[in-house]
């Protein structure tokens, strides 16, 4: 089962600006995906890969893979 990208960074300790900072995201973005206040619009897999590859490296460790984030 996917996990929210919220949740992620709630039990990581990860704040979204540091997300944003790590990945190239903006923060905008990152909000609209853990609100879940897309639009109607996906989250493109460049930029799932980008946030899945930055929370690794803000984690120290290949824990996240973007099969098992729930990106909205």
């Amino acid at each position: 089962m996917a996990i929210f990208l919220k949740v992620i960074l709630e039990e990581e300790g990860i704040k979204q600006s540091e997300l944003s900072r790590e990945s190239g995201i903006s923060t905008t973005t990152i909000n609209k995906i853990c609100t879940r206040n897309l639009g109607g619009t996906s989250v493109s897999p460049t930029t799932k890969g980008k946030l899945v590859k930055s929370l690794n490296k803000l984690v120290g460790k290949e824990k996240y893979k973007a099969t098992g984030i729930n990106f909205g």
